[in-house]
């Protein structure tokens, strides 16, 4: 049996030699664990010689040969350059470790050692899609044989979505990530950021991460809310099957474009992109039949072609309801290719087939296929200039709320290119104090800040969409100089730009509904309140702390939906927290994550009371008299005790606070479709040990 290793070399552990891994124990029982001894046997000590593949920032691969269970097994090892690949690497062993099928690559076992980690995978002795897409295999693949693969490739993908144990959603489907065996049998890789669902019995439901996959992959759901769907994983295998057929990296995807573009608009050409990103020119005028891929001209049977045409663009649906399950896409696949089949018999074998149909693509605009990387995608850089003109030179007009943290806040508006010169849209611009931060003490690098928030996407997060570096120009050559040196020439600005959210924040909302003229019931603020529990556990996934949980910072949209402001950010973290900190912050001790959970209580106290201040004798909001269900007030009452208990490891997690305000939701809506009457409340009672209002000396 042939068979391959990614080995994960360079790992340093932090434990003492002595100590013992845990694992889990499906990873135990199911994975076979070598000797470091025989890595480096079957690797002949990671000889340069055996060397596959070579990436400096990521890892090495090598080919090697290993004997388990009396066979002959050819190996891989993988050499990481950081230390955070080892949790991406056990969780992909957590996960096929548990997977059987034809065409997902088989985990054999792995090895973990002091300073080396390595995993065994059957080796694929025809590298992946996209070295043949690529050119960098001479044999072409024929039409057909890429139908086969695509079929395979969408059969494994049915198989983790509905046929695993538990739904899988691989999140980084691409044509390097579908490797080819010696029979050309294609077979699903890189399970290192895929996420696990539900049990594969119930309906798929939407998990929220941090963004990750490839530039051109990505459905505009997850670069949008970060929300990962199995539709995620057919929009990704729809732009797959695009690449099938255009047969070219991205890169020489976007060259065809140009030179396309330059027949149609000539000396317009640079004008006319300017406006208009690459992906829409391609769903817009191009047609398909001038992107196939030359090895395949007059190969390709029209039937055939219209199936599969059909097929990618519904895989590529901007609304992921409208994507086809993948059991669906393999089921039309496999009549596609008969459909050729049956021509290729038709017909004569040297027949050239003739496409007369004119297809387009309708792609979503939001991608931007010429992007470097995920950052460079989700995060413009906006010129100066283009900031001044959005505020009207900083105009005081279109302040938002004045002066804030360490910065000034403004609208920005934007007009939207092709559209009308009339239209515009929204944003908000957030130009930095930066001397004051500078003054701070605080030391960090603007660039690399902005890169860690980038990739977060939540429908309770205020989305981050750019910035401006003006600076940066001028450091393009040393990314790790330090920003923090303090230049007061308005020039060298710092500036952040990020959605609008209309209806402002839930202070104003709360204690300014003269002026809104709209008051939040009290079904509305627990559903805000969820909101917003929801939002902060998705940052205490991704071990970011907020810090700065106030009224202030939660802001909600059109429709009301709040989105937590001013997070993630060194700056973002308050000197003088007042009564929102917890106590051992107060204290100086190091912030946790109960440290939000404290500041969260407070924020469920002032939903209720009239008094901005989170005083223990309040009276409750007079809109609210008569309006909340004893049962939903109880829970309600307990989840608020526990988030402000004096000792933080009494505190629960988010995750728990979301759970216990659903219920008391539950609670409400259960109550007030039994009755019509006014509700009576006991006055509110404390625990002792509840501290409220400790930080307001």
């Amino acid at each position: 049996m042939i068979l391959k290793c990614l080995g994960f070399c360079g790992w340093k552990k932090k434990e003492s030699s002595s100590s013992k891994r845990k694992y889990k124990t499906v990873i135990e029982e199911l994975c076979h664990q070598f000797c470091m001894e025989d890595i480096r046997k079957a690797t002949n000590n990671f000889d340069k010689k055996l060397l596959i593949l070579q990436d400096d920032s990521y890892c090495s691969v090598y080919k090697g040969c290993l004997e388990y269970n009396g066979t002959t097994e050819y190996t891989i090892a993988v050499k990481p350059g950081r230390d955070t690949i080892r949790s991406y690497m056990v969780k992909e062993i957590e996960v096929l470790c548990q997977l059987r099928h034809p065409n997902i690559i088989s985990l054999i076992g792995f090895c973990d050692n002091e300073n080396e980690m390595i995993v065994v995978y059957e080796y694929m002795a025809n590298g992946s899609l996209g070295d043949y897409l690529s050119k960098r295999k001479k044999e072409p693949l024929s039409w057909n044989k890429r139908l086969e693969i695509c079929i395979g490739a969408a059969r494994a993908l049915h198989y983790l979505h509905a046929g695993a144990k538990r739904t899988i959603f691989h999140r980084f489907i691409q044509p390097a990530n579908i490797l080819l065996d010696e029979n050309m049998v294609p077979k699903l890789t890189n399970f290192e950021t895929s996420l696990q669902g539900p049990l594969s019995t119930s309906k798929p439901k939407p998990i929220i991460d941090i963004i990750r996959g490839t530039i051109g992959y990505i459905p505009d759901e997850v670069l949008t809310l970060g929300i990962y769907t199995d539709k995620c994983d057919v929009y990704s295998f729809g732009k797959v099957l695009l690449d099938v057929i255009c047969g070219t990296k991205d890169e020489d995807l976007m060259n065809k474009i140009n030179m396309l573009a330059s027949l149609h608009f000539g000396e317009k050409t640079n004008e006319y992109l300017e406006h208009f990103p690459p992906s829409k020119l391609l769903c817009s005028w191009i047609p398909m039949e001038e992107m196939v891929d030359p090895d395949l001209n007059g190969k390709i049977a029209p039937e055939c072609w219209d199936a599969v045409m059909s097929i990618a663009q519904r895989c590529i649906d901007y609304e992921a309801d409208e994507r086809p399950t993948m059991g669906e896409v393999e089921l039309l696949l496999e009549s596609a290719l008969s459909l050729q089949q049956q021509s290729d018999i038709t017909h004569s074998s040297a027949v050239h087939y003739t496409l007369s149909s004119t297809t387009y693509i309708h792609m979503q605009p939001s991608i931007c296929i010429h992007a470097n990387n995920i950052e460079d995608m989700l995060n413009h850089q906006f010129p100066l200039p283009d900031i001044r003109e959005m505020t009207n030179n900083f105009d005081d007009d279109y302040g938002i709320m004045g002066k804030g943290s360490f910065g000034e806040m403004y609208r920005g508006r934007v007009r939207l290119n092709g559209v009308t010169d009339n239209y515009y849209y929204w944003i908000a611009i957030k130009k930095m104090d930066w001397p004051s931060i500078c003054d701070s003490g605080m030391q960090f690098n603007f660039r690399k800040e902005i890169e860690k928030i980038c990739v977060l996407r939540h429908p309770n997060l205020v989305s981050l969409l750019g910035f401006c570096d003006d600076d940066d120009d001028d450091n393009d050559d040393d990314d790790d100089l330090d920003d923090s040196v303090d230049n007061d020439n308005d020039d060298d600005a710092k500036i952040l730009v990020s959605e609008f959210i209309q209806n402002g924040s839930l202070l104003y909302n709360l204690h300014d509904s003269h002026r809104n003229k709209k008051a939040l019931t009290w079904k509305k603020r627990l559903q805000i309140c969820i909101g917003v529990a929801q939002g902060l556990h998705y940052l205490h996934t991704a071990s970011i702390f907020h810090r700065n949980i106030k009224l202030t910072n939660i802001l909600l949209d059109r429709a009301m939906v709040p989105k937590l402001s001013d997070f993630g950010f060194p700056w973002s973290n308050p000197i003088h927290a007042g009564y929102y900190a917890a106590p051992e912050w107060s204290e100086g001790h190091e912030f946790t994550d109960k440290c939000d959970v404290y500041s969260f209580g407070i924020v469920l106290l002032q939903v209720v009371f009239t008094s901005k201040l989170p005083l223990i004798e309040g009276e409750s909001d007079p809109i609210l008299k008569g309006k909340i269900a004893p049962q939903c007030w109880e829970v309600f009452l307990d989840i608020t005790q526990r988030c402000l208990k004096f000792e933080a490891n009494e505190r629960p997690t988010m995750n728990e606070v979301i759970s216990q305000l659903e219920h008391a939701l539950a609670l409400q809506e259960e109550a007030d479709a039994n009755t019509s009457d006014e509700y009576n409340l006991l006055s509110m009672t404390f625990d002792d040990d509840v501290l409220l209002g400790r930080a307001l000396c």
